[in-house]
């Protein structure tokens, strides 16, 4: 008699297994990845002046920075300055001029600035600067498309040498 030992399956169903939980576990996988469609979600959004400081293209704080190309802004409490970077394109726009803050946008006051309309504000805890576009994005959908905002880069504080 050739009996299947009871703790065993068949050849067919331990491959329909296997198969079923590979399936499950690449769906896992994938849904903890973020969106395809650069599409960020923002909870909450204040408007909000602009703190001082180095605003730059949003980026996952638990992936690595993927830019190529991409503007800058700085903002010091009356004045700004603008640059972008690129991996191809040269040379680069570098304007400076006076900052004016609205109750509901701040204007970078430079005929080279593109968009020199911008919205400030904080958004999940974090100050940013949106487009105008970025903004209405944001009340129509509650996200905003990640070319559409600049982050307030956080200050990395120099190491102090160690004494010898």
């Amino acid at each position: 008699m050739n009996a299947t030992p009871p703790d065993s399956l068949p050849a067919r169903p331990r491959h329909f297994l296997i198969l079923t939980l590979a399936a499950l576990l690449s769906l896992a996988v994938h849904a903890s990845e973020p969106p395809k469609d650069g599409m960020i979600p923002v909870a909450k959004f204040v408007l909000q002046a602009p703190p001082p400081g180095r605003y730059t293209p949003w980026h996952d704080p638990k992936d690595q920075i993927k830019w190529y190309a991409g503007e800058i802004i700085v903002i010091t409490r009356t004045n700004f300055h603008y640059t972008t970077f690129s991996d191809v394109i040269r040379p680069m726009p570098d304007y400076s001029g006076p900052l004016t803050v609205f109750k509901d946008h701040v204007y970078l006051d430079h005929p080279g600035v593109p968009y020199p309309y911008r919205v400030a504000g904080v958004a999940d805890g974090l100050p940013v600067l949106l487009t105008w576009e970025g903004y209405e994005q944001w009340k129509r959908t509650g996200k905003v498309f990640e070319l559409n905002v600049l982050n307030l880069e956080k200050e990395t504080k120099p190491k102090k040498a160690q004494p010898k």
